[in-house]
């Protein structure tokens, strides 16, 4: 049924159609920027995207290569997954269209004189998330997400809101990119990442999927990390390509055998509904909206049968329980500060950049960037609005502190049809 759904869908979407009214879609690839936002557009198979991919964006790939040789975290990153044969796991456990995309980025980049963006540079990139957790996370765990739909918002419209965090990473922060992928029959896709990023955090399709993940770490006493096994970001682009529903998306996650602990937020635009996924090696489980509403997550598992395989929270003030503390303070509608039933674009930026730390009773300065005591001061680097039904998305990414610079919105459906992809409206609208 799924297959045949997806058949109907891309059928909607790529056919020539029958009236001059029918969308077409661009045919080459282009690169524009926006707002300090570099917006490239892909098409083909995975190796012509790669190419393309490397030939727009040699000069930044070059940066890139300079970052991750002298970042102080990033210098780690490669020589540490070489010395435990994670390399050689990132090449036999990425997916094929992941593989042949950074096959045809790593030959554009030779071809350009960008030696450092080989192969084996793009691809451990691609598996990062599970190479990070066989080398002891060298990041603290970060992002929040919450999903509003039906008495939660604004003439029940969905709203997706995210939060990505992570260190002070300079070359992610001065090249926020959105990429447009049009893949040969499969579903157009929107992510949010940087130049070179094949495997992505963040996205949204043109079927109304929106996908964002939320770091977590497995209990090596109760569920260990697991080698052999494909990585969260990966299974985001395969999502994104391939998947139509809800439903869709959790019979593909419950079919792949998981490396890490993860979780994961998904909205469907078409039926106004989420759910939070939290997925470990050994176990899955399925928060849906509530009849409020709702769904949101931190950094920790709520689910009963969840729980005892994390390690987070350390203590009941470390920041993902202090974070979730104050969505339960914004998002019911019994919270002390409820938005409830206010909830549309506007609105989720406040909750993004909501500074109030509920552990200490403090209210962060507007400059604080990571005091892992907030919603919006937990180091968010990029932070975005889904309206999955419209399929656009609000984002503001740039120096930080990022949830409190402007929005700049992306209309997925007029990108693909060779518009600049400005929303209506541009941005969410001030709040009064």
């Amino acid at each position: 049924m799924r297959a045949l759904c997806l058949t109907l869908l891309l059928a909607a979407l790529l056919a020539p159609g029958c009236s001059d009214e029918s969308p077409k879609y661009y045919t080459e690839a282009s690169r524009e920027e926006r707002d300090g936002v570099h917006v490239l557009k892909l098409v083909g198979t995975p190796f012509e995207m790669g190419l393309q991919h490397g030939e727009l964006m040699a000069p930044e790939l070059a940066e890139g290569v300079a970052f991750v040789e002298q970042d102080s975290l990033f210098s780690l990153f490669l020589p540490l997954a070489r010395s435990q044969g994670l390399i050689e796991d990132a090449l036999a456990q990425s997916y094929p269209d992941v593989l042949d995309e950074c096959e045809g980025m790593a030959e554009a980049a030779r071809r350009a004189g960008v030696p450092g963006w080989t192969l084996e540079t793009c691809i451990a990139l691609a598996y990062g998330d599970v190479i990070l957790a066989f080398v002891q996370d060298l990041v603290s765990p970060g992002c929040t997400q919450f999903m509003a739909a039906g008495p939660a918002s604004i003439g029940g419209r969905l709203v997706h809101g995210r939060n990505m965090d992570w260190d002070r990473l300079s070359y992610l922060i001065d090249h926020p990119t959105v990429i447009v992928r049009q893949p040969t029959g499969e579903i157009p896709f929107l992510t949010v990442g940087f130049p070179g990023c094949v495997a992505p955090y963040n996205g949204l399709n043109a079927a109304g999927i929106a996908i964002a993940s939320n770091d977590n770490s497995a209990d090596p006493a109760q569920d260990p990390n697991q080698r052999g096994r494909r990585g969260h970001t990966q299974m985001i682009h395969q999502a994104l390509a391939g998947c139509d529903s809800l439903e869709a998306v959790e019979a593909f996650l419950r079919g792949e055998p998981h490396s890490r602990a993860t979780i994961l937020g998904v909205s469907d635009g078409a039926q106004r509904t989420a759910a939070v996924f939290e997925l470990s090696p050994s176990h899955l489980a399925v928060r849906r909206m509530d009849a409020d509403g709702l769904v949101y997550a931190t950094n920790h598992f709520l689910d009963p049968a969840m729980d005892p395989l994390d390690t987070n929270p350390k203590d009941p003030t470390a920041s993902t329980a202090c974070r979730l503390r104050r969505l339960e303070e914004l998002l019911p509608p019994d919270g002390r500060e409820s938005l409830h039933g206010q909830l549309d674009p506007a609105r989720a930026t406040e909750v993004l950049g909501d500074r109030y730390g509920p552990c200490t009773g403090e209210t962060a300065p507007e400059d604080a960037f990571d005091t892992n005591s907030s919603i919006g001061t937990n180091g968010a680097i990029w932070s975005m609005v889904f309206l999955p039904e419209e399929r656009t998305v609000y984002f503001a990414g740039g120096e930080p502190p990022v949830p409190l610079r402007p929005y700049v919105g992306f209309d997925l459906d007029d990108l693909l049809t060779g518009e600049d992809g400005t929303p209506d409206p541009p941005a969410p609208p001030a709040l009064e």
